[in-house]
């Protein structure tokens, strides 16, 4: 082939660039496969297979948390997943947080006063209606008690999965979408309760387990011997120490998970516990020390049970909320919570060389006041280095923690009695569901209720006493009112001694008290149904066995 000269020199301008564009073909080609195996062993950064979610916000990481220990196939990730698709996670949408039907919402939320907005309760609602659709795909032999099925379930309907033998079609895209989310959040902190950073909205930091314990300042002295003095478990050494791990006896911290000042009372204990809380507030330091030794007492008492540490329990308690310790039958699995409960005992044997706080010398931690300056050559500037005759604490027996005190009126405490055989669970015959405390023990009188059986937890565990009561958080299963009519409710008391709390479970399965028996009302088989006595009918609805 002849090229004019035009064309030759065309053709040698092209043959300059050939190898320029071969090896930006290489390269680009390389680059290629590199992104390509990179995509293979750390997975895409979005998309199907990679989903990130929006986060949790820090106000409702306990909530989470909480609620995810009501079943055994929930975990903060999993429900955190099924609120990032519901709403992306936020409290303020228009149909709640976890964006629930008018049905679920009516049959499982927390109370009638409640709202699907409140996140809280929309959490709780939506925690609850997981178990219970577990549980019945559970008794109908399908999935195992797996968590993909009750989102199924939760998706397209309890009939629709039933019908399937399994996952239907037209839940496939929900199911594989929450399960990507859960991947996700399964790898973030805050979902195990890592304390993160404090806010600094009102300035402090929070102490570690590195922070030296520093001395009691004076001015809180005369307080926490008084806080200390309420109950066996509480003593001043194990007040101070607490409120070294919570605040080092800073007055003004804002803690990153909502606990306020000096204490670090989380808003929702104040309100409920704290006898000050209508007139003081947890930032006023003399009124929360006072109140802590009355909180820490009260969930001493509550969360006590054989084969456990109450006061660690009662800590846990205080830092995460009673609810949670109780569904959990234990301190939650948390690092950081755990963490906590050490710190806190490892500052009370500080202080309890504390001559300020009835102990002994032993050195190592002065008791001068930091915040009062120079200290006197008694060793305080505030507070004379040993305890006034009024305030030394009296000796205190290792001994069952006190109730709190009796409403006006009601009987003394009975004489002590002796367990007959280990707590075991109470079941209906016409519901299959277990005798379970209403909305936990902490309440004063709660109203027994029937509820999925949760696999032993305290909630549902009962004992007999050679007395006759049947007890759990060491109360007395009750006819309120000391009634025998038809209707009277079945609560949960402290033990009198009295008629109203002996109860048989006889050959015939009728748990019964006054020749009435214990009733599920209604004939209702779901979970909250409350309990009520009623004359013995022999039907299904009072018919009970201890579960095996």
């Amino acid at each position: 082939m002849n090229f004019n000269s035009s064309e030759r020199a065309d053709a040698m301008s092209i043959s300059r660039y050939v190898p320029r564009v071969a090896a930006a073909v290489v390269t680009l080609l390389v680059a290629t496969a590199a992104a390509l195996l990179v995509a293979v062993v750390t997975g895409p950064a979005s998309g199907e297979q990679g989903r990130r979610g929006t986060g949790v916000p820090v106000s409702l990481v306990t909530t989470i948390s909480t609620a995810a220990l009501s079943c055994p196939i929930l975990t903060p990730a999993r429900i955190a997943a099924q609120l990032e698709v519901a709403s992306e996670v936020d409290p303020q949408a228009p149909r709640g947080i976890a964006a629930l039907s008018d049905q679920v919402w009516t049959t499982w939320r927390p109370s009638v006063a409640t709202s699907p907005t409140d996140p809280e309760a929309s959490i709780t609602a939506l925690a609850r209606h997981m178990c219970d659709l577990s549980g019945q795909l559970r008794l109908a032999g399908i999935g195992a008690g797996r968590w993909e099925f009750a989102l199924a379930a939760y998706e397209v309907g309890l009939e629709s999965v039933r019908s399937a033998g399994g996952i239907p079609d037209s839940a496939v895209e929900y199911v594989e979408r929450v399960s990507e989310y859960a991947e996700w959040y399964s790898h973030q902190p805050d979902l195990a309760l890592a304390r993160p950073a404090p806010s600094g909205a009102i300035g402090g930091t929070e102490p570690g387990a590195d922070t030296p314990p520093v001395p009691v300042p004076g001015e809180y002295v005369r307080a926490v011997l008084s806080a200390g003095r309420r109950c066996g478990e509480v003593t001043p050494a194990r007040i101070a120490g607490q409120l070294m791990a919570a605040s080092a006896f800073n007055p003004n911290l804002s803690g990153a998970d909502g606990g306020q000042g000096i204490a670090q009372f989380a808003p929702a204990v104040w309100e409920r516990y704290a006898p000050a809380a209508r007139a003081a507030s947890p930032w006023e330091p003399l009124p929360a020390i006072d109140a802590l030794g009355v909180v820490m007492c009260t969930f001493v008492t509550q969360q006590a049970r054989p084969g456990a540490d109450a006061y660690d329990l009662a800590l846990a308690a205080f830092r995460w909320g009673p609810d949670a310790v109780q569904r959990a039958g234990k301190v939650p699995d948390s690092a950081a919570l755990r963490g906590f409960i050490a710190l806190a005992h490892r500052y009370a044997q500080t202080y309890q060389t504390d001559p300020r706080l009835g102990g002994r010398p032993a050195g190592g931690l002065a008791t001068g006041t930091p915040s009062a300056g120079r200290p006197t050559a008694g060793g305080s500037s505030a507070t004379p280095s040993t305890s006034p005759p009024d305030l030394a604490t009296p000796a205190r027996p290792a001994a069952t923690p006190s109730s709190p005190p009796q409403p006006a009126g009601t009987a003394s405490r009975a004489p002590e009695s002796r367990p007959v055989g280990a707590a075991r669970q109470i079941v209906g015959h016409g519901s299959g569901r277990c005798i379970d405390v209403t909305d936990g023990a902490y309440l004063s009188r709660p109203h027994l209720q029937i509820w999925t059986c949760d696999g032993g937890g305290p909630i549902q565990a009962w004992t007999v006493y050679d007395d006759g009561t049947i007890r759990a958080f060491k109360r007395c299963m009750t006819v309120g009112g000391g009634s025998v009519r038809n209707g009277a409710p079945i609560t949960l008391e402290t033990c009198t001694g009295s008629a109203n709390q002996r109860f048989t479970l006889n050959n015939s399965h009728d748990l019964v008290n006054a020749g009435r028996c214990v009733d599920v009302t209604d004939h209702g088989t779901g979970n909250g149904t409350r309990l009520q006595l009623w004359e013995c009918g022999g039907t299904d609805n009072q018919k009970w066995s201890w579960k095996r």
